[in-house]
């Protein structure tokens, strides 16, 4: 649909972002701090929290748990 936009087309997705969504992926096995999250995506939890909802359509914690989900479905 044209209403439609990519999210990295609407600024949604930089640089800082990738790396903390990459950084769930790699890391999930691990403990996981939302802080310590978006302060590496450079901004504040709720900052974080909204992008994470704009571009999966789910919380940063239900991200995490869809990840580790899908791992332990993959082993």
């Amino acid at each position: 649909s044209k209403d439609l936009v990519d999210p990295s087309r609407a600024g949604l997705i930089d640089e800082a972002f990738a790396a903390a969504v990459d950084f769930i992926q790699a890391h999930y096995d691990e403990s996981l701090r939302v802080e310590a999250l978006a302060k590496m995506a450079k901004l504040s939890v709720p900052q974080f929290e909204r992008r994470m909802k704009r571009v999966f359509h789910i919380s940063s914690a239900q991200f995490i748990t869809k990840t580790r989900i899908d791992a332990a479905l993959q082993a």
